[in-house]
């Protein structure tokens, strides 16, 4: 079953596309998938695939800016006024679409490229409460945040969270540890 959903950005200007994949057999959990820049989330249908076969729930959107979004909004490239940050809030708000259709699942995102940073602020800032694990892929060790954003996770009570969460991937360059 596929479900096409819309729903208002964070940034107050765009109507934001996405998609909730349902597999035929009794749902194990949810995986959302969130991309990279310059894409478009059925890049990755050959995974949402594979997680469906796997008896996965998976949810996906285009980011503002990007794929049907940005052709919905006649916007390309513009997070709006509120920032790269409008993109985190975004993804929690397809979150609760999601959960409100399937609730008591056990919730994972998988972040690519800038998705992965995306990923991390859902987790450090807000939302890593939510979550029953991430995976950070194709990600940078250097980006301007990560060393306060990775303090904040180690005082806060996020960080018993963030232990919990097995799947991510941490990466460790030039010296920067995130």
């Amino acid at each position: 079953m596929l479900h096409e959903v819309s729903f208002a950005s964070y940034n107050g200007r765009d109507q934001v596309q996405g998609w909730i994949y349902v597999p035929a057999c009794k749902p194990k959990g949810i995986v959302q998938v969130i991309h990279g820049f310059g894409e478009h989330s059925r890049r990755y249908l050959h995974m949402i695939s594979a997680f469906m076969d796997a008896g996965y729930i998976v949810a996906a959107d285009d980011h503002v800016g990007h794929g049907k979004t940005a052709m919905v909004n006649n916007v390309w490239g513009d997070w709006g006024d509120k920032g790269p940050h409008t993109m985190m809030e975004d993804e929690h708000t397809l979150k609760g679409i999601v959960c409100e259709k399937y609730p008591d699942l056990p919730y994972f995102l998988f972040g690519h490229s800038m998705g992965s940073f995306i990923t991390r602020d859902f987790i450090a800032k807000k939302y890593g409460d939510e979550l029953a694990g991430a995976t950070i892929c194709g990600t940078t060790g250097i980006f301007r945040g990560a060393e306060e954003t990775g303090k904040e996770i180690k005082r806060s009570d996020r960080c018993r969270t963030w232990r919990r969460i097995r799947s991510v991937i941490y990466r460790r360059t030039d010296g920067m540890d995130v």
